[in-house]
């Protein structure tokens, strides 16, 4: 059996590990910042999945689920 090169879930570990260590100490609007600033790095395209996400989320505001 060949070993692993690559682990998704201690990529993802790893990731947000470091998230938290640099915004464990910020304060509500610093980390508002920090994840704003961070949106504006992203490349156009990623941009344009959180943009298509938050339209669905406000689409489906008003839908109730049965349970």
């Amino acid at each position: 059996m060949k070993a692993k090169k690559f682990n998704c879930v201690d990529m993802m570990h790893h990731g947000a590990k470091r998230i938290y260590e640099a915004t464990k100490n910020m304060s509500r609007e610093a980390e508002l910042n920090y994840w704003q600033a961070k949106t504006k790095k992203l490349s156009p395209t990623a941009r344009q999945g959180i943009r298509r996400a938050a339209a669905v989320r406000e689409s489906h505001a008003g839908y109730r689920t049965t349970r």
